[in-house]
C-alpha cells in the first residue's frame, strides 16, 4: 500500500497547500508512488498552469545533491491560459538514510523569472519492511549565534521537525562542545514540530578561538540524525584604571591599578600631572616617561596587559630631604643667634695729610652692643706697628686710652668700658702719626675685645683688619 493511500488527508492537504501560485502561474505535485526501496525510483504528476496570454517555459530541478531529479523533456512549454501535466522522477543516491525524506523541488518560470519551492515526501524502505510500516526520519537543526561574548550566557536553539506519522518515543538527543555535554530524552509526536532552547554559561576569560557544536539523535540505539554548527568566542577588553593616593610626613604617594578585563591583550596609556619643581623630588615606578598629558607636563606609562592581569603604577612624591635641609638651615640660624658675639666690632682708617708730605692716620674702632641685654667689663686692646706713634692730640667726645704702652714692636692701647647698656655704640678714636714718609701699604692689626657675656664668664671677639694705602 502507497504512503499517499495511508494518508489520504495528508496527501489532500499538501496538494491544497501547493496550489499557491506565483504571479502567473501555480503547481501541482502529485504522488504516483513515493515509498520505494532505495534502489529504485519515486514518481509524481506535475501539473503547472499558465495563467498569462503567452506561452512560459519551465524548468523543474533540486539543488540538493543526495537526489537525482528528472523531466523528460527537461523543459516543459505550457501554452497561453492553460494546464500541462507530465511525470517527475526523483531517484535517491546511495547516501540517502531510511525513512520518510522531505526534498524541495524547485519549478523556474524562465520567462519570468519568478521561481516556487515544493517539498516532496518520499519514504525510503529496507527491504523486507512491511507496506505501510515508517521509520524515523526527523529534520534536525541546530542555531547558535556565530560569534558570542563569553560574559553572557551561550543560547543554543535545537529544531526537530517529525517528518511521518511514527510517534517517537524516547528518542535520544545529545549535545557536545568543549563547553557543553548535555544529554536528553525527547518524545516527538508524528508530523510535529519542536523547538528546545538551552543555556549555559562560557569561561569569563575563554580566549577568542574557533569551536563546533555537535548533536546526535538516536532511537532504540540507532542514529537517527545528526547536526553540527560552528561558533566562535568574540574578543573583548576593557581597561579598568583605579587610582589611590596616602601621605605621609612630606611623602606623597599615588597609585594607579591598572586591569585587563578582557579575554585578549591590551595596551594602556596613563600618567600623572605633575609640575617641574616635584619632578626633582619624584620617583615613578615603574620608569616613566616625562612627557605631556593633555597638555601639561607629566610622567607617563605605556604598559601591556595580557588577558586578567592586574599592574600597579607608582608615583611617589618625597620631599623629606627639602624639609631637613630647610631644618637644618633653621637650625644653623637658631645656632648662630644663640652662639653669635653679643658684641659686634669695626675698624677702620682715614689718612690725614700734612704740608711736609707726611700722612697722619686717623683710626676708629666701633664697638655695638647688639643685644638686648647689659655687657660689662668692657676691655679694648689695640696695637699700632713702631713705624707710627699714636698722637696726644685730645679731641672732644673721644674716649681717651686708659693705657698706652711702648713695645719692641709697637704701642699698644687699652680701654676699659664699664657697661655697654643693650644696643649702645661706642667709638674709639685715636692718630697715628708716621714717623717717615709712608709709600705703599700700611697694615694695621685687628683689634681685641673682652668681655663679660654672663656674670664670670669672658668672651673675646676682634674687629677686622685694616690696611691703608699712601699713594704718590
Amino acid at each position: 500500500m502507497k504512503l499517499s493511500r495511508l494518508v489520504p488527508l495528508f496527501v489532500l492537504v499538501l496538494a491544497i497547500a501547493q496550489i499557491t501560485s506565483a504571479s502567473s502561474f501555480s503547481t501541482v505535485f502529485s504522488a504516483v508512488d513515493n515509498e520505494i526501496l532505495l534502489n529504485e525510483t519515486a514518481r509524481f504528476d506535475v501539473t503547472i498552469s499558465n495563467f498569462d496570454m503567452v506561452q512560459h517555459r519551465f524548468q523543474i530541478y533540486s539543488i540538493d545533491p543526495n537526489w537525482i531529479v528528472k523531466v523528460d523533456p527537461p523543459m516543459q512549454a505550457v501554452p497561453p491560459e492553460s494546464s500541462l501535466t507530465f511525470p517527475l522522477t526523483i531517484r535517491p543516491k546511495n547516501d540517502v538514510p531510511y525513512g520518510s525524506q522531505g526534498l524541495v523541488v524547485n519549478v523556474k518560470d524562465l520567462e519570468s523569472g519568478d521561481t516556487v519551492r515544493r517539498e516532496t515526501i518520499i519514504a525510503i524502505k529496507k527491504a523486507g519492511d512491511e507496506t505501510g510500516v515508517y521509520v524515523p526520519s526527523v529534520a534536525f537543526g541546530i542555531e547558535m549565534k556565530e560569534r558570542s561574548d563569553p560574559r553572557e550566557p551561550m543560547l543554543v536553539t535545537v529544531y526537530l521537525r517529525n517528518r511521518n506519522n511514527l510517534n517517537i518515543e524516547g528518542m535520544s538527543l545529545a549535545l557536545s562542545s568543549p563547553h557543553l555535554e548535555k544529554s536528553v530524552t525527547i518524545d516527538l509526536p508524528g508530523l510535529t514540530d519542536k523547538t528546545l532552547t538551552y543555556q549555559f554559561p562560557l569561561p569569563v576569560r575563554e580566549p577568542p578561538q574557533e569551536h563546533v557544536m555537535r548533536g546526535l539523535l538516536t532511537y532504540h540505539d540507532e542514529k537517527v540524525s545528526e547536526a553540527e554548527v560552528a561558533y566562535s568566542i568574540a574578543a573583548y577588553t576593557n581597561v579598568l584604571e583605579r587610582h589611590g593616593s596616602a601621605t605621609r610626613f612630606f611623602k606623597t604617594t599615588r597609585t594607579v591599578t591598572l586591569s585587563n578585563d578582557g579575554n585578549v591583550e591590551n595596551a594602556a596609556t596613563t600618567a600623572f600631572k605633575t609640575s617641574w619643581f616635584a619632578k626633582l623630588f619624584s620617583s615613578p615606578t615603574p620608569e616613566a616617561v616625562w612627557g605631556y598629558s593633555e597638555g601639561e607636563r607629566a610622567f607617563v606609562w605605556s604598559v601591556t596587559l595580557e588577558a586578567d592581569e592586574t599592574k600597579t603604577l607608582t608615583l611617589a612624591t618625597n620631599y623629606r630631604p627639602l624639609f631637613f635641609i630647610a631644618l637644618l638651615i633653621i637650625f644653623i640660624l637658631l645656632l648662630y643667634f644663640v652662639l653669635r658675639s653679643p658684641v659686634v666690632s669695626l675698624k677702620e682708617v682715614v689718612s690725614v695729610k700734612h704740608a711736609e708730605g707726611l700722612s697722619d692716620v686717623k683710626v676708629r674702632i666701633f664697638i655695638k652692643n647688639r643685644s638686648n641685654k647689659i655687657i660689662q667689663a668692657v676691655d679694648v686692646t689695640d696695637k699700632i706697628p713702631s713705624i707710627a706713634e699714636v698722637s696726644q692730640t685730645n679731641v672732644l667726645g673721644t674716649i681717651k686710652p686708659s693705657k698706652i704702652q711702648p713695645t719692641g714692636t709697637g704701642t699698644i692701647l687699652k680701654w676699659n668700658l664699664d657697661v655697654l647698656e643693650p644696643y649702645e655704640e661706642r667709638i674709639l678714636t685715636y692718630t697715628l702719626k708716621s714717623k717717615l714718609k709712608i709709600i705703599g701699604h700700611l697694615r694695621l692689626p685687628r683689634a681685641q675685645v673682652k668681655f663679660e657675656s654672663r656674670p664670670g664668664q669672658e668672651r673675646i671677639t676682634y674687629t677686622n683688619n685694616v690696611q691703608f694705602v699712601e699713594k704718590l
